[in-house]
């Protein structure tokens, strides 16, 4: 599964491109986390993917076929998409909201399979004692999986999330981040997520893509990506970043809110 960005630019017609030439050549299952602060363009950027928004300009090309030779219901079956929060306020069960998931391979009626792969699902993410529970009654914790298991019985190659560890506890952001690694490693998916938090990313992710005012600022391993020079230019903050188990480790530093200057042990996360 190859995904090819050249040249890619977006504007919502304020006549300032949100994307500006993104150029982005993503191939082979691994985990890819797209940073850079609020306004820069990361979600703008996986939904000229997934064919939400048409490009301005450039070309996305999926599997060696541009978006456009792709109808919204092929595109679903190679990506999946998990969007920051659901809109769902009606009373569904969790099978339910899952089993939506099956739509871009569905037929007239529900089938065996359909049934077979939600269930399989669920009970691959561990919740399938939520099945009968109403999605509008779950934990944040909760929702977060169940809207993971709606995008994986799509069955796609690539699956892409906007934000998915956001407003969960530090136990279920590890456990999301995990259980993402995982799919990526056993099932060969592509797994493209939005992130805010530069620790989750270095921990979890294969390459880091990170933006600053619509562009791709750097590109590479996380090593590579999350120096002290880079975050203090995208971020504007000042940072410590140290070794931890193999992985970087980011140490945000406030010499305005200590006059000491002496580090802050918290992690980076804009949200």
């Amino acid at each position: 599964m190859r995904i090819e960005l050249d040249g890619l630019t977006f504007d919502y017609g304020s006549g300032n491109p949100v994307l500006d030439g993104i150029t982005l050549d993503m191939a082979e299952p691994q985990v890819i986390s797209i940073l850079g602060p609020n306004g820069v363009g990361k979600s703008t950027l996986i939904h000229c993917i997934n064919k939400i928004l048409k490009p301005t300009g450039g070309t996305v090309m999926v599997d060696g076929i541009g978006v456009d030779g792709y109808t919204l219901k092929e595109m679903a079956r190679k990506v999946g998409y998990v969007p920051y929060s659901s809109s769902d306020t009606f009373p569904l069960t969790v099978f339910d909201t899952v089993l939506l998931g099956r739509h871009p391979h569905a037929g007239w009626r529900t089938s065996d399979e359909d049934l077979e792969t939600v269930a399989d699902v669920l009970d691959r993410l561990g919740i399938q004692d939520l099945a009968m529970r109403y999605f509008d009654e779950l934990s944040a914790g909760q929702r977060q999986r169940v809207m993971l298991a709606r995008g994986l019985v799509q069955k796609p190659r690539v699956i892409m999330l906007d934000e998915p560890t956001s407003n969960l506890d530090i136990r279920h952001q590890l456990g999301i981040s995990r259980t993402l690694k995982e799919l990526s490693r056993t099932d060969g998916i592509m797994v493209i997520m939005i992130s805010h938090d530069l620790n989750i990313a270095a921990r979890y992710s294969d390459h880091v893509v990170l933006m600053h005012e619509g562009r791709v600022f750097s590109v590479g391993t996380p090593e590579e990506v999350l120096t002290e020079d880079n975050i203090r230019e995208v971020y504007g903050v000042e940072s410590r970043v140290i070794d931890v188990d193999g992985h970087p480790y980011v140490i945000l530093r406030d010499d305005d809110a200590d006059s000491s200057g002496d580090l802050s042990v918290e992690p980076v996360c804009n949200r």
